[in-house]
C-alpha cells in the first residue's frame, strides 16, 4: 500500500491548503510570481493611502470654508479668537473712514488665518460682535455665505446664498425680486488709496432683524469680472467719479447711470461679505467704507 509521502491514494486526505503548499515547493517560478502581486497590492495600496492622506491635509479649504460659515455677528469676540486666532490687528473707532463715529468703546478686530482671505469683527465694550467682514483674496478661495430675507408667504422666507470670487453683486439679490437694497461707494483720494463699492439690503423683520451687505474691498485685489481677466478697478473709479454726488447724498441715481451700475455690478464678482448682529445697523459702523480698511493694515 502506498503511503501518503509517497504521492499514492494518500494525497485524497491532506487539506486544499496543504496541497496547495506542496505544489507551490514544486512550482518555484509560480511562487515568485504570486510573491510579486501581492507585494505589488500592498505597495499600491499604501501608496493610495498615502496620497489620500496628503491630498486630505493639503486641501484646507472645506475646512476653513466651515469656519467661516459657522460664525455670526453677535456671537463673543472670544469666539471668534477661539476659530480664527489672535487678531492681527485691534483697532479703536476714530481712526479711518470711520472718523465720524463718536470713541463709545467699540474695537475692529482684524483676523488673517491665512494669506487668502481677511476677516474683520467689530465688537462692543462687554465683547459682543456687531459686525462680522470676510474678504476673499484668491480666486480659489470662495467661501459661501447665506442670508433670509423677503417672505414668500406667511413666516416664510428666501434664502439667498453668495459664494465670493463666484457670484456677481447683482446675483445675490436678483432685481426681480424687488426687494430694497441700496449702493454704497467710497474711494477714498487720488488713486484710489480704498475703496470699497457694494449693496446693503436691509427689509427688518423679513431679514431677520440684521443688513447684509456684499461687494469689492480693495484690501484685496485684483477685482475679477466674469468676462475679463483684467482688474475692473479703474472702472469703478471712473463710475464713482462720475456719480459721486448722488452717491454721497444718499440720492437715486440718474437713469442713465443706473443702467451703467446694473451692467457693472451684473459682471463684477463679490470679493466680500458683511452681516450685523441682530438690531445693529451696519451702516452706523461702516458710514463709508465695509470690512478691512487697507490702510489700518498696510
Amino acid at each position: 500500500m502506498d503511503s501518503p509521502d509517497e504521492g499514492g491514494s494518500g494525497h485524497s486526505d491532506l487539506s486544499a491548503g496543504e496541497r496547495f503548499s506542496r505544489f507551490t515547493k514544486r512550482n518555484v517560478l509560480l511562487t515568485v510570481v504570486l510573491f510579486s502581486s501581492s507585494l505589488v497590492t500592498a505597495v499600491s495600496t499604501l501608496v493610495t493611502a498615502v496620497v489620500t492622506l496628503n491630498n486630505s491635509r493639503s486641501d484646507w479649504h472645506p475646512a476653513e470654508y466651515r469656519k467661516l460659515r459657522e460664525l455670526h455677528a453677535g456671537y463673543s469676540i472670544e469666539k471668534f479668537r477661539e476659530k480664527l486666532g489672535v487678531p492681527a490687528f485691534r483697532i479703536p473707532f476714530g481712526t479711518g473712514p470711520n472718523d465720524d463715529l463718536p470713541d463709545e468703546g467699540y474695537t475692529k478686530n482684524v483676523f488673517r488665518p491665512r494669506q487668502d482671505y481677511w476677516v474683520e469683527v467689530i465688537s462692543d465694550p462687554t465683547g459682543r460682535t456687531v459686525t462680522y467682514s470676510v474678504t476673499s483674496c484668491r480666486a480659489d478661495f470662495q467661501p459661501t455665505f447665506s442670508f433670509r430675507g423677503g417672505k414668500e408667504t406667511v413666516g416664510e422666507f428666501k434664502e439667498f446664498r453668495l459664494a465670493l470670487n463666484k457670484t456677481s453683486m447683482s446675483e445675490a439679490l436678483p432685481a426681480k425680486r424687488g426687494l430694497p437694497s441700496s449702493i454704497q461707494a467710497w474711494f477714498a483720494g487720488a488713486g484710489g488709496r480704498a475703496a470699497f463699492v457694494g449693496r446693503v439690503f436691509d427689509v427688518a423683520e423679513d431679514s431677520d432683524y440684521r443688513q447684509f451687505a456684499w461687494g469689492l474691498n480693495d484690501v484685496c485685489r485684483p477685482w475679477l469680472s466674469t468676462d475679463s481677466k483684467a482688474d475692473s478697478f479703474s472702472v469703478w473709479e471712473s463710475w464713482y467719479v462720475k456719480n459721486r454726488a448722488p452717491l454721497e447724498a444718499k440720492s437715486p441715481l440718474p437713469a442713465t447711470a443706473q443702467r451703467e451700475t446694473d451692467e457693472l455690478m451684473a459682471r463684477s464678482l463679490i470679493n466680500t461679505y458683511t452681516e450685523s448682529a441682530v438690531y445693529a445697523t451696519l451702516t452706523r459702523f461702516y458710514p463709508s467704507f465695509i470690512g478691512v480698511y487697507r490702510l489700518d493694515v498696510r
